[in-house]
């Protein structure tokens, strides 16, 4: 059963009404909502729960929710390492620019694709041998 849009998330934290209380603009967004959220009433122009009238003014859209800021982990730093690398080529700079869920992916999984990494990368090695016997998360010694 498809969950009800206006209770999602996205609704709720105000991030899309710009574009979805636009009548026309917006339409075809609001219908591709259809394809994974119940729409009020199942129609596509659909008047806003939380009460965002239709072509809002920018003073009559509701101010987005502000997420908390996430503290940055020793993977963050490992990220921007390999994203200011000046070594051309580098697969794991590439991924890091280009990927970082797939850096993090990388550093964040298991003890032996953490080991992969460090191979493919002289300066992210010598990082971490900065970092000894640290966990690589959190920073605190892990007491090996």
């Amino acid at each position: 059963m498809k969950k009800d849009f206006t209770n999602n998330l996205s609704c709720i934290d105000h991030v899309h009404c710009a574009t979805c209380r636009n009548l026309e603009g917006g339409r075809k967004w609001r219908e591709s909502l259809t394809k994974a959220f119940k729409l009020p009433e199942g129609k596509v122009d659909f008047d806003c729960p939380h009460g965002v009238p239709w072509n809002p003014t920018e003073d009559q859209l509701p101010e987005p929710a502000r997420l908390p800021v996430r503290k940055k982990t020793l993977t963050d730093r490992v990220i921007e390492l390999c994203q200011k690398c000046s070594l051309d080529g580098c697969s794991l700079k590439n991924k890091a620019l280009h990927h970082p869920c797939t850096v993090r992916r990388i550093i964040e999984g298991n003890g032996q694709t953490w080991h992969v990494a460090r191979q493919q990368c002289k300066k992210l090695s010598d990082f971490v041998d900065e970092l000894g016997s640290r966990n690589v998360e959190t920073g605190k010694e892990t007491g090996s």
